[in-house]
């Protein structure tokens, strides 16, 4: 993926890439941490398949210095769910100290406090988290799992507690369906939380 911006000031070197049939640096870079998720939401199938076991944290890690070497500007973790991996606020911190932007995808559902404040602290910039209706038996019977919207929105509530430390935009990840689209209309927005969404 690419930033239009980074290119437009890097116009010549995107050119001649581009004219010589060779890669442009990975400017904007999405890794995928695992496959498995601890949901079972009914338009995804990462919970319902089996993988290969993910790459090694340390794997990731080398990969990371590589990209940044190669003069990538920014990575964003997702999965299935990347939380699943515990040593992913390292790998936030890792990516930061290369002078990475580093933005996250989650269901929410396995942050507490601590992550909250270590994700914050290792320099997340930014975190998309997944509520399909602010209405609770919706966004569960979506995600398939009982209890899932208290701890989903304790997530945002602790993501905005802790977004002080640090340079943290919260955003509201939706996908839109038959079943509830009626019912985003009440769906909170602020400056700090923003609503994107997927149609299905």
């Amino acid at each position: 993926m690419y930033n239009l911006e980074q290119i437009a000031i890097e116009k010549d070197e995107m050119h001649a890439a581009v004219l010589n049939a060779r890669a442009y640096k990975p400017i904007y870079v999405k890794i995928k941490v695992n496959y498995g998720c601890n949901l079972k939401c009914e338009m995804c199938k990462h919970w319902r398949e089996t993988r290969e076991p993910p790459i090694s944290m340390d794997r990731f890690r080398e990969i990371i210095s590589e990209l940044a070497e190669l003069g990538c500007k920014k990575i964003h973790f997702s999965g299935g769910e990347p939380m699943l991996r515990p040593q992913l606020p390292d790998l936030v911190e890792h990516a930061t100290q290369l002078g990475m932007r580093v933005t996250l995808t989650t269901n929410g559902t396995l942050i507490d406090k601590v992550k909250a404040k270590r994700l914050v602290e290792a320099g997340l910039r930014g975190v998309n988290v997944s509520i399909d209706s602010p209405i609770r038996k919706m966004h569960e019977k979506i995600r398939g799992v009982e209890g899932s919207f208290k701890l989903t929105t304790r997530a945002v509530s602790l993501f905005n507690k802790y977004s002080h430390k640090g340079k943290l935009t919260v955003r509201i990840n939706t996908v839109v369906g038959r079943s509830n689209y009626e019912t985003l209309a009440t769906l909170p927005t602020s400056p700090t939380n923003s609503a994107r969404t997927e149609s299905i």
